[in-house]
């Protein structure tokens, strides 16, 4: 395994539930003929991120944005039964602070018929238009690689600030497992440095993994404290409001 500071024994642990204040966050990794994967984190007030569920299937965005509300509707405390996308994205606001998903998605890169006219559309938009409000998550690989790698690493109690719950991500726990860097050749060996970019291959957990972890502070020990419930609905409310789904519009 290439996460050097990775230990089975100590980062893969057993589900549990806890009560103190914690911050929900959902980071994707999407695809169609490959898995779509959502992570469900939880940041905790001794800024620890644990991994507890995950989806994992290929699908469309109209599919999987269904299913993960079914999947994670135990998340919500008024459920979702009998609600409106609107009520559904509304919700997705209040209990996830942080939702992030694959840059690439933001490409339009397919179209979609609006008052008889086809018109370009890309993946983030069809997510939004399924009650899932994505932003663009940092996909620099090397920095992510290293950010995990600083969660790894115990700190002076002997705690990490990085764990995955086993039962509950068994495909993150699996890839990650398995995560190479790529190989050269032994002609290759001789002229080139060790490589840093990694085999991109069954690493759609990874990779949502990365997306979730570039959102927390370099230091975890260093890390601010989670926001409060009331502190999260204040920041909802002064969050500008999307009223256009023109996402070229960038600055």
């Amino acid at each position: 395994n290439e996460f050097c500071d990775f230990d089975e024994n100590i980062h893969f642990i057993n589900s549990f539930e806890w009560s103190e204040p914690c911050e929900y966050l959902i980071g994707l990794d999407f695809g169609q003929r490959n898995p779509t994967c959502a992570l469900i984190g939880v940041w905790t007030m001794d800024n620890v991120l644990y991994i507890v569920d995950e989806y994992y299937k290929p699908a469309l965005p109209s599919v999987s944005s269904r299913e993960m509300f079914d999947k994670f509707e135990y998340l919500f405390p008024e459920g979702l039964e009998n609600k409106t996308l609107k009520d559904k994205r509304d919700a997705q606001h209040i209990i996830f602070n942080i939702r992030v998903i694959d840059p690439s998605t933001k490409n339009k890169n397919r179209t979609k018929i609006r008052e008889g006219e086809e018109i370009p559309y890309s993946v983030i938009e069809e997510f939004y238009d399924h009650g899932w409000d994505f932003e663009p998550g940092i996909n620099d690989v090397a920095s992510g690689i290293t950010r995990i790698r600083e969660y790894l690493q115990l700190d002076s109690n002997k705690k990490a600030h990085l764990y995955i719950f086993k039962d509950k991500c068994p495909n993150l726990c699996e890839e990650f497992k398995n995560y190479r860097y790529q190989e050269f050749t032994e002609i290759q060996a001789k002229t080139h440095n060790a490589s840093e970019d990694p085999i991109k291959k069954n690493d759609h957990a990874v990779d949502a993994l990365r997306y979730l972890i570039m959102t927390r502070p370099n230091s975890p020990q260093k890390a601010l404290k989670p926001l409060t419930r009331i502190q999260k609905d204040i920041q909802g409310l002064l969050k500008p409001k999307i009223i256009t789904n023109d996402w070229d519009n960038d600055g």
